[in-house]
């Protein structure tokens, strides 16, 4: 096969591509879900603090 033939590589170039674009759709949605839960969690903090009882330190462990 040379450079130029491609015609025999073009199925599992296909499937490798539909891969490639699966993975990188299940990492945006799993970035878009963490930020998202970062954010609400960053506002919830207050009430979380107050009706938990807990201190910066223990606060830090659950941002983290």
């Amino acid at each position: 096969m040379t450079g130029l033939d491609r015609s025999a590589a073009t199925p599992a170039g296909a499937k490798s591509s539909q891969l490639r674009r699966f993975i990188v759709l299940m990492l945006f949605i799993t970035v878009v879900i963490n930020y998202v839960d970062r954010s609400s969690l960053s506002i919830a903090a207050p009430h979380i603090v107050e009706e938990l009882g807990l201190s910066s330190v223990q606060m830090g462990f659950v941002f983290l």
